[in-house]
């Protein structure tokens, strides 16, 4: 069953409307930058570039402008700018979620 989004700025980039309305916050966003990330890029399509999509939100939002914002506000912008320049892979912390590697434990 397809979900449905009902907000009116719900797009292929932004499904459900998600980064526009924790911008549309301003200063009053005081949410977690990285769980917001994360929870856009689970609702992405599987046919959506997450580096193309957050290019396109930051330039249909105006993110690159200033304007009143939280320090948490903030780090979703650069949060944004670093998966549309660098991809998702930047985003892990290093060290976790890559390949196991193989071989013998230590003992």
């Amino acid at each position: 069953m397809p979900i449905t989004y009902t907000s009116p700025h719900h797009s292929a980039e932004d499904p459900s409307g998600l980064i526009h309305d924790v911008m549309a916050l301003g200063e009053d966003f005081s949410g977690s930058a990285r769980e917001v990330l994360f929870s856009w890029v689970m609702k992405l399509d599987a046919s959506v570039d997450p580096a193309l999509a957050a290019g396109a939100l930051i330039e249909r939002y105006g993110l690159n402008e200033p304007a009143p914002r939280s320090p948490e506000g903030w780090e979703l912008i650069a949060l944004l700018q670093e998966t549309a320049t660098q991809g998702l892979d930047s985003l892990r912390p290093r060290g976790t979620c890559g390949p196991r590697r193989r071989g013998r434990r230590s003992r």
